[in-house]
């Protein structure tokens, strides 16, 4: 009986010596190793972009009279101080931007603040090879810079005095024109009437997440977002195409008609509103991510994030940065490399699985 006892005792003795557990390690569930996977990180997001517009000019006719004979002026195309506009009675009519409009004839003698811009007129299209020493007064200089003029212009008479009628006043030069309501064939619009709406100017536009949720777009990084198959820079921080991108993005919006806001501002909807449209926000540069189970990413004490990896027969934490999460899977950048194998239960295995 002895005999039999004493190898009983050793076995306890030895089993109460051991350990059944690794470091680190219990065995209330089996651990489960994944394998991390490569992907690039975008960051895509649907949005919906709302523009806000600055109402373009009108240009009017000055004090017309016959018929259209020509127009050399389309919507779209640019105006700029100089270009014909339209021939009325066969006399081309030309645009310019000068600090006023002309609104009288102008003859050698006259003064006044449009004498001083038809001197400079006369000067921008070379017809004059100076101002006067006193450009606010028609002198002999400007007769003949006139007459050049109405010559080139096709007035059947020679004459030294100066016809507002020649002259559309651009209020900015270059002005694209969004309309034109000029027709070869038919009467002359009559003198103040619109002849043509300027384009509208792009002043903002604000991005929203399309399913009425948050934008969340890192400051750090580069955005874009993308509208009918382009992409324009963003100021993540305005949430908002950035200013430099703005001219760019004009190209691919509609211009909005008088009917969609009132005052300066229109074509400002709210999101899903008439005046929004729909595009992708999504990172300049996509990221070299890791994707992993998003079980295996734990949290530390301090808000870090981390995620475990074999380490003989035990595990150890490495630092991780989240970059993307979806449907169980969390992308991470920094500690994985794409191919390595990690623990995918660790809240389950690890006695402590906060990261250290």
């Amino acid at each position: 009986m002895g005999l039999i006892a004493a190898p009983i005792i050793f076995l306890v003795a030895l089993r109460m010596g051991s350990t059944d557990s690794l470091p680190g390690v219990t065995f209330d569930a089996a651990p489960v190793l994944a394998k991390a996977t490569g992907r690039q990180v975008t960051g895509s997001q649907p949005v919906s972009l709302t523009p806000t517009w600055d109402q373009g000019k009108d240009l009017y006719a000055p004090p017309w009279t016959g018929m259209v004979t020509a127009v050399d002026a389309a919507a779209g195309k640019p105006l700029k101080s100089g270009d014909t506009v339209a021939a009325i009675n066969a006399v081309r009519r030309i645009a310019y931007a000068t600090k006023t409009p002309f609104y009288r004839t102008i003859a050698s003698g006259d003064t006044g603040p449009d004498v001083e811009s038809l001197n400079e007129m006369l000067l921008g299209l070379g017809y004059m090879d100076a101002l006067p020493s006193d450009p606010t007064r028609a002198t002999y200089a400007t007769s003949i810079g006139i007459r050049d003029m109405a010559k080139a212009l096709g007035v059947p008479t020679a004459t030294t005095t100066f016809d507002p009628a020649w002259v559309v006043w651009l209020p900015s030069s270059p002005f694209t024109p969004a309309t034109l309501e000029l027709v070869a064939g038919e009467q002359a619009p009559s003198p103040g009437s619109a002849i043509a709406a300027g384009q509208s100017t792009l002043t903002s536009a604000t991005l929203a997440a399309a399913n009425q949720g948050t934008l969340e777009l890192d400051p750090s990084a580069k955005w874009v977002v993308i509208v009918n198959d382009k992409s324009f820079a963003i100021d993540a921080s305005k949430q908002a195409v950035a200013t430099d991108a703005l001219a760019d993005l004009t190209a691919v919006l509609p211009q909005p008609s008088s009917s969609d806001g009132g005052g300066a501002n229109i074509g400002r909807g709210g999101p899903g509103g008439a005046n929004t449209t729909s595009g992708i926000v999504q990172r300049a540069t996509p990221l070299d991510a890791a994707a992993m189970p998003s079980t295996a990413v734990m949290t530390g004490e301090h808000g870090q994030l981390c995620a475990w990896l074999p380490d003989g027969k035990a595990y150890r934490a490495v630092d991780v940065t989240v970059a993307d999460a979806r449907a169980g899977i969390t992308d991470v950048t920094g500690g994985i490399e794409p191919g390595e194998q990690l623990l995918a239960n660790p809240g389950q295995v690890l006695a402590a699985p906060q990261c250290p």
